[in-house]
């Protein structure tokens, strides 16, 4: 009796391609083979990766140095990098129910993932020692740059931070990767909600023959043959804004994006107001006055008052000129 195997599918062959270093030529992600539901496989994998990473760093007796602290932190987890620089860049640009459905999965796994790292006692005391240090071992100006970089960033972090301080950001910081969870789905949903119905051809003067075919298929398949539909999705709103003749239909889609998410069941104003409540919060617990003042610290600014100056003596001089 013969057996039949079953050929295998798509699915049992498929590679998840942030498991492993991109091939191509230029080191870049892979984006026409990469599926959503690879993300939070690699989320997770990268975690793992970064944990054991960790332990050998903060495991190791000898005496902390460049080699055996600083440099393990340049290429903590590869799978963790490769996936969370995709993610964020699909975050910022893919609008889909099926995105969304992961990001809400795999914002708090990668908030998590950060709290592990820069929150590590022992690895800051580690990072603290070699800085601490480095004008004694022999660094030279690029290792020290490398080094200073590093406790920078970690104080800026939180990792200084006495524990009941730490357990208080970590609270926050879980509450706020919550709200923007909360902030991504209102602004998907009110974008996927809103559209703008054409019946008279006329009022698409102006438009590119490509724009006003993918209002006909929009149309279509909302059942309204015949009739051009326009949504807020870039492909749809740009060549409206950037062409259409009729100054109505430009003035609805511009009203409708730029009072994205502002009212009725997506309003995202009770979101913003809690933001802004837990970001003060969590400037105090790092020992400054407001959430600008953290923000300016960390960059040539320094403060928010010269953050303020710099765009007065800018924007002073463009009124003028457009005027």
């Amino acid at each position: 009796m013969g057996i039949g195997l079953t050929p295998p599918t798509m699915a049992d062959t498929h590679v998840n391609p942030f498991l492993s270093e991109y091939t191509n030529k230029y080191k870049i992600p892979p984006f026409e083979d990469i599926k959503i539901s690879d993300f939070i496989p690699a989320i997770k994998a990268g975690i793992e990766e970064q944990k054991e990473r960790m332990f050998a760093i903060t495991a190791n007796r000898a005496t902390p140095d460049f080699e055996n602290t600083i440099l393990p932190l340049e290429n903590l987890s590869p799978i963790l990098d490769r996936v969370s620089g995709v993610f964020y860049h699909y975050d910022s640009a893919l609008s889909t129910e099926e995105f969304a459905t992961m990001a809400d999965e795999a914002i708090p796994l990668l908030n998590e993932a950060s709290n592990q790292l820069n929150l590590n006692e022992q690895l800051f005391q580690k990072i603290k020692y070699v800085y601490d240090n480095r004008d004694k071992q022999g660094l030279n100006a690029v290792q020290k740059r490398v080094v200073e970089k590093y406790y920078k960033e970690f104080v800026e972090r939180g990792a200084a931070l006495p524990a009941d301080k730490k357990e208080e950001l970590i609270k926050v910081n879980d509450e706020l990767s919550k709200l923007f969870i909360q902030y991504n789905k209102n602004l998907l949903n009110a974008t996927n909600s809103f559209f703008i119905t054409v019946y008279d051809k006329e009022d698409l003067s102006g438009l590119p023959e490509s724009s006003i075919s993918q209002a006909a298929e929009e149309a279509k398949s909302r059942g309204l043959d015949g009739l051009w539909v326009f949504t807020l999705h870039g492909p749809s709103r740009l060549p409206v804004l950037q062409n259409a003749d009729n100054r109505g239909l430009r003035e609805a889609i511009y009203k409708g994006y730029t009072n994205l998410a502002s009212h009725g069941e997506y309003n995202n104003f009770p979101v913003i107001e809690k933001i802004v409540k837990l970001r003060a919060e969590k400037a105090k617990i790092m020992g400054f006055d407001n959430f600008a003042q953290m923000m300016t610290s960390r960059v040539m600014a320094k403060t928010p008052e010269a953050a303020t100056n710099l765009l007065l003596q800018v924007f002073e001089p463009a009124v003028k000129r457009s005027h």
